[in-house]
């Protein structure tokens, strides 16, 4: 049995049902398609993230009287300010899941040797010279 199989199913059985999931979908999907997919959605949920931090109305009126101060009320309804804090607060922690979901999966992609212990594999050890 392979090493990452093992480790692979150690980690699942200790593991949460999220890590579970995480790495039945890995298996599943192929890296070079997942990883840039995550990122994508990533720098989306980053803009959107920006989008609604700028459109809050701070109480001294700061940035977001750029958008027409009143206009959000006027736009959304009087209870804009709660549901921009919730949006916020919500694509908060999706941008923090991804971000710990991307930092896993590409662990696990570049957990392998690289070139360089590979080539140092394949020589041969140098001889022992014998000491006089």
């Amino acid at each position: 049995m392979e090493k990452s199989a093992v480790f692979d199913r150690e980690r699942s059985s200790n593991g949460s049902r999220f890590t579970g999931a995480l790495l039945s979908l890995s298996n599943n999907l192929p890296m070079w398609l997942l990883l840039p997919f995550l990122i994508t959605l990533l720098v989306l949920v980053s803009l959107l993230m920006i989008l609604a931090i700028l459109m809050q109305r701070p109480k001294s009126e700061g940035l977001g009287a750029t958008f027409g101060g009143g206009l959000t009320d006027n736009l959304f309804g009087a209870q804009t300010t709660t549901v921009l804090t919730k949006f916020t607060v919500w694509l908060g922690a999706i941008f923090f899941a991804l971000t710990l979901l991307i930092s896993v999966l590409q662990a696990r992609v570049t957990s392998g040797p690289t070139a360089i212990q590979k080539q140092l594999l394949k020589s041969p050890a140098p001889a022992a010279t014998p000491s006089k």
